[in-house]
């Protein structure tokens, strides 16, 4: 006895553009028919895919609850869904138990053939299985598109990514400095100590960025044994003069940094300023084309502190400046996705 079929598929083959595409259509019975519906190729087209028209990958009528069809999709390009009403739900997963595609509305409601349209990201190659959720008694009909402009756009982002985002903890000693804390209020010394820190940190980004990298923001503690201990908030942009590699790939490498610091001194009414030139050497692992992976960083900073009173230093003897100078340094881990 012949299956009955659930639902019925319509293949198109309006693109240009050969993208491998299965459709599996569920029967009473249990039983699969799968069928190869990759758009014919178009030999006289220019061999740019950014060339391409749009093609339409599936066009199937969605009959009753619990109905699917699996389409065989790719993570570098970019689809187009359109429902034939806007009382039901969208819902494509990768199988067998993979993370769900992502869907961005086009429009803020149907456009004037009542159609909804969907932009469609996945996260993975892989078959996913495409249902529609609250379908009830009425007939549901899903178009799926490859969308050629999107894709050629998401492909020139990936051929172009932007900063590597991660963030850094690190560990060091400083030499001693004076704050000119108030006599009789609070001891001041000049004893070095330990000091620790996190921060906000990026690395390789696009162009001529890609020989910056460093703390877009960061708090450390510097600890002054017998006095007070200082907090700062800092940023410390780094340049690399040597061992530049391709995007993707690990590297060591060696180059100056710049820190520029706020510090607070709990009640202390006078916020020291920090001004630091160093330079730092840093090995760079990374585990895929996105920058995912570690960072490990020795830095060594000169730190000029300022505001600090006219009791200390060599600048301009007012009663509101002084300077101290300290040397510091610092090993770093960082984590970047």
């Amino acid at each position: 006895m012949a299956p009955k079929l659930l639902g019925s598929v319509k293949l198109g083959l309006a693109g240009l553009l050969a993208v491998p595409v299965l459709v599996s259509t569920t029967f009473a019975q249990d039983t699969t028919v799968v069928r190869d519906t990759t758009p014919v190729q178009d030999t006289t087209t220019v061999g740019d895919t950014t060339a391409a028209r749009d093609s339409l990958l599936l066009d199937h009528s969605f009959t009753a609850p619990g109905e699917f069809v699996r389409v065989q999709l790719r993570k570098t390009d970019v689809y187009r869904a359109e429902l034939s009403s806007p009382e039901v739900s969208l819902d494509i997963h990768q199988r067998p138990s993979g993370p769900p595609a992502f869907l961005s509305r086009t429009e803020a409601g149907p456009g004037a053939s009542g159609r909804v349209a969907f932009e469609v990201y996945t996260r993975a190659d892989g078959e996913y299985e495409i249902r529609v959720l609250g379908l009830g008694e009425a007939v549901v009909n899903v178009k799926l598109y490859y969308d050629a402009k999107a894709s050629a756009r998401r492909e020139e982002i990936i051929d172009k990514p932007g900063w590597e985002i991660g963030v850094e903890i690190g560990a060091g000693a400083h030499t001693g400095y004076l704050l000119n804390l108030e006599p009789g209020v609070q001891p001041d010394n000049d004893k070095g100590s330990w000091d620790v820190e996190g921060c906000f940190s990026a690395r390789n980004g696009p162009g001529i960025a890609r020989v910056v990298s460093g703390c877009a923001l960061g708090i450390g503690w510097h600890e002054r044994p017998e006095s007070a201990g200082v907090l700062w908030f800092f940023i410390e942009p780094r340049i690399r003069i040597l061992g530049g590699r391709e995007r993707g790939k690990s590297n060591t490498e060696v180059g100056v940094l710049f820190r520029a610091a706020l510090g607070e001194v709990s009640k202390v009414n006078r916020s020291p300023i920090m001004l630091a030139p160093g330079a730092y050497l840093s090995r760079h692992i990374r585990t895929n084309p996105s920058g995912k992976g570690w960072s490990f960083t020795l830095g060594y900073a000169h730190m000029f502190i300022s505001n600090l009173g006219a009791k200390y230093g060599t600048f301009p003897t007012t009663e509101d400046f002084g300077q101290q100078q300290a040397d510091r340094l610092t090993f770093s881990i960082g984590y970047y996705q």
